[in-house]
């Protein structure tokens, strides 16, 4: 039989092989890097790598310039949030462009359908949704070619 162990001997064989792959920092970064950067260079972009000093930061091709211009400020300010000083601060934003973060255009909003009249049904909520149904289910026959 086996010794009771703490709970705590098994979190280093646990968590081990995740931050092989992705430090605890990037994590925290990538979790929190809208609140950290605004919510303008936040939606556009994504902290990709981190190491030695250099937080690699992935975004859509228009905002770089922008995100190159405020480098700075957000090394500061992830110095600071983080805690970071010393050898373990960051020093600098290594910032690569990557089109799959562009920010998606609203989608196009379909056309209101005019409501099918149901005048058999008695005024209610029921009958103005039903209404509302029918003619989205109309419109959709008459995109299709069908009556």
């Amino acid at each position: 039989m086996r010794g009771v162990r703490m709970i705590g001997a098994f979190i280093p064989s646990l968590t081990g092989p995740a931050f092989r792959r992705r430090p605890p920092l990037l994590v925290r970064l990538v979790m929190d890097w809208e609140s950290l950067v605004g919510p303008e260079l936040g939606t556009v972009s994504i902290p990709r790598k981190l190491g030695g000093g250099v937080l690699t930061v992935s975004c859509c091709g228009p905002m770089a310039m922008e995100l190159q211009y405020a480098a700075p400020q957000i090394v500061e300010r992830l110095n600071g949030s983080c805690g970071l000083w010393g050898e373990e601060r960051l020093i600098r934003l290594r910032i690569v462009q990557d089109f799959a973060q562009l920010p998606s255009s609203p989608a196009p909003r379909a056309r209101q359908a005019a409501p099918l009249s149901l005048p058999e049904l008695e005024q209610g909520d029921l009958r103005a949704v039903l209404e509302r149904l029918g003619g989205h289910v109309l419109q959709r026959r008459q995109r299709r070619g069908q009556r």
